[in-house]
């Protein structure tokens, strides 16, 4: 152990030492090697048996970088996309390389020396962004770097931001990306925001237009094919399923916003709020992607927080229906949307309303009925009945 660290000390010793010399003030004497030591890291980073330390040679090539950049020298950026162009088959050897050019532009906002080429650069970065294909985990990379520069040259990324903001939407209808890729590029499209609001009428309503129109195309090829093979319905499933993602996520984000907004329900709203919540329930596996439901279960918990305890039992018998969609949850293979439902189901139990735990522990013990029951009749056992015995059913 005490080697492992001594170890990990020389080598930050070492790191430290190499970036001092990098950025010596009198560095003009390593300006002239700049070039050939990028074209030697290249050459290594390319080698399959240097996989292992390629993501520290991407930094050195990105510690050159940013010196040659505080230098004045732009050939920086000319030399990394031509080198991007040799790796464009490997998605990890990009990604790498983007990231040390994103590295070396750290402080380009007082430098400005890519001011006479950034519009190419802009150019190609929307390239390689339009490009990928089957690395979800590349468009981090990518888009972090377009929105640092956007911040530095606005006025240049104010001629592609809607084609960036298109590619970026594009991914919403794929069925590749996970969760935590979607809410990356939410959050990436948040910070185009000066640009949403410099174009709201020429752009931003339009790119909204534009989506709703995707979705009722999909939807009317969906009818048109609908005795085509099974891969063509299934491609068509996927789109539209994923558009259905994306809207019930923002919708149910945005009721929850709204409901910051008041400090308690009428009548009125919380009938309309409920409504809202149990229409959601009575959805099924093929109406409604299951990924969806992270921001539904947070609303449910918002409301909860915020409804008067005794009206919660009619929520609560909603989700505790028969196949609601909240309660087939227990048997899904993600464990994180597994532990949100037991996280909604503690939050009820801990309400202080007769009613509503009745229903919680009836429904506990309805399901540890089910469950015992299985092993019975394995075993060829008399099944048995614990507390009543059955789940809710659902009231219209």
């Amino acid at each position: 152990m005490s080697e492992q660290m001594d170890a990990s000390n020389n080598n930050e010793g070492v790191g430290v030492d190499v970036t001092a010399i990098l950025v010596h003030p009198n560095s003009h004497p390593i300006m002239k090697l700049a070039e050939p030591a990028l074209n030697v890291l290249f050459e290594q980073f390319q080698e399959r048996s240097h996989e292992t330390i390629r993501p520290e040679l991407a930094h050195c090539v990105g510690l050159i970088g940013y010196v040659m950049l505080n230098e004045g020298e732009p050939k920086f950026a000319e030399w990394i996309f031509e080198y991007l162009n040799e790796v464009r088959k490997s998605d990890v050897q990009r990604q790498l390389l983007i990231n040390a050019f994103r590295h070396s532009i750290q402080n380009e906002d007082e430098m400005l020396c890519l001011t006479n080429s950034i519009q190419q650069i802009s150019e190609q970065l929307k390239k390689i962004l339009e490009s990928i294909v089957h690395a979800p985990l590349m468009i981090a990379a990518i888009t972090d770097t377009i929105i640092d520069l956007s911040r530095i040259y606005p006025q240049i990324f104010q001629d592609i931001f809607v084609d960036i903001v298109d590619i970026l939407i594009g991914w919403y209808i794929e069925p590749l990306p996970t969760d935590r890729i979607l809410e990356y590029i939410s959050q990436a499209l948040h910070k185009f925001r000066p640009f949403w609001v410099e174009q709201i009428e020429a752009t931003t309503l339009t790119l909204l237009d534009n989506f709703i129109e995707d979705a009722d195309n999909y939807a009317q090829q969906f009818e048109l094919h609908g005795n085509d093979d099974d891969d063509d319905i299934g491609a068509f499933t996927d789109k539209i399923a994923a558009l259905y993602r994306l809207k019930t996520k923002h919708a149910n984000t945005a009721v929850c916003i709204l409901l910051e907004v008041f400090s308690q329900f009428d009548e009125q709203l919380q009938n309309d709020i409920f409504d809202f919540i149990i229409q959601q329930t009575r959805l099924h596996t093929q109406d409604w992607p299951y990924e969806a439901d992270v921001n539904f279960l947070r609303l449910i918990m918002k409301i909860v927080d915020l409804s008067d305890h005794d009206s919660c039992a009619k929520l609560a018998s909603s989700i505790f229906a028969v196949n609601s969609r909240l309660w087939l949850y227990r048997f899904l293979y993600s464990n994180s949307l597994i532990q949100d439902v037991l996280q909604l189901f503690n939050r009820l139990l801990r309400i202080k309303s007769i009613p509503v735990v009745q229903q919680v522990y009836q429904a506990i013990l309805a399901d540890m009925t089910s469950n015992f029951n299985v092993l019975l009749n394995v075993l060829e056992q008399k099944t048995i009945v614990i507390g009543s015995g059955s789940v809710l059913q659902l009231t219209n």
